[in-house]
């Protein structure tokens, strides 16, 4: 969809131009649309503008200048921050859509105190990769007041994917995460299925081949099934938005090293679940040898415990 001749006359803004924002920056400007922007970082600014756009000194500038202003940070903790940050430039009648994979509580209040200023806010969570979503192939959740909803579709129409609106009281950075807990069970699924398949010594290619040609088949198989068997656990996440949605806890104290623990068993499992069992135990190896060299007074006890360990994961 492209820009209806009301939003035609301003530009769109665009706070937050990393791996998400840049994708939505190249969609809207593809579609014709003149995105202002603004990032931190000045590469990222410097990118904005070789793909047509107009990057802005700071926040301020965008919001000032736009009715229509996406933010794409990196969890709703810092969409707090630098919305409130820009109080003085609010007018009445902008909307924020927000892209960020955030709290539902955090987002909730943020809407109650933009509304109170006139302002509308629309949770605009994407399905999938900022890679899929310059494919087209990504799902944008929207929810919100409905005249808010209404003005985020003839913006984000134009990144080319699927809309799906929540109904009205319903949050859809809550369904974002439901999704992304599906995701992650899948993942450890399909992690569990070719470890079995290694251990009988089966070619995991070929294994994998036909999961994808089985009821078992799943899209999540097409993306990280590859990436299983080439032992390529790259993260694709920021620790930032794991904290943010409750997945893992900072952890405070001396050791600067010994920063994160997961929330819950559950997270912990599809974590430990989507590596393959040989880098399970080439992982656990480390481990073990890093707390030997730590505390060389308590080997008969660490001993004893990693070898329960084994026995019951390995």
């Amino acid at each position: 969809m492209h820009a209806t001749a009301e939003e035609a006359r301003g530009p769109v803004g665009l706070i937050g131009l990393g791996l998400l924002g840049s994708a939505v920056a190249a969609r809207l400007a593809a579609a014709g649309w003149t995105v202002w922007g603004y990032d931190s970082a000045a590469p990222r600014r410097e990118a904005l503008a070789e793909m047509g756009g107009f990057p802005k000194p700071d926040a301020a500038a965008v919001v000032g200048g736009c009715s229509v202003v996406l933010l794409c940070l990196p969890d709703s903790r810092i969409v707090g921050q630098v919305v409130h940050r820009l109080e003085s430039v609010l007018r009445a009648g902008q909307v924020f859509l927000d892209m960020t994979t955030g709290d539902p509580q955090d987002s909730a209040a943020l809407a109650g105190w933009l509304n109170e200023r006139g302002v509308g806010l629309v949770e605009a969570p994407v399905i999938g990769s900022s890679d899929q979503l310059r494919r087209q192939e990504a799902l944008v959740l929207l929810s919100g007041r409905s005249e808010d909803v209404a003005r985020g579709r003839q913006v984000l129409g134009a990144l080319g994917c699927p809309l799906r609106e929540m109904p009205e009281g319903h949050h859809a950075v809550c369904l974002k995460l439901v999704v992304n807990l599906v995701l992650g069970l899948n993942r450890a699924a399909l992690a569990e299925g070719l470890a079995l398949a290694e251990a009988c010594g089966l070619p995991l290619k070929d294994v994998l081949s036909v999961l994808q040609h089985s009821p078992a088949s799943s899209r999540i198989m097409d993306s990280k099934g590859p990436k299983m068997l080439a032992r390529d656990y790259s993260p694709q996440a920021h620790l930032a938005q794991l904290e943010a949605l409750d997945l893992i806890r900072r952890l405070e104290g001396e050791h600067a090293e010994l920063k994160y623990l997961f929330r819950h068993a559950l997270v912990h499992d599809a974590a430990l679940g989507s590596l393959l069992r040989q880098d399970r135990r080439r992982l656990h190896r480390l481990v073990g040898e890093t707390l030997e060299a730590l505390y060389p007074e308590r080997l008969e006890q660490l001993a004893r415990e990693y070898g329960i360990v084994e026995r019951v994961q390995f």
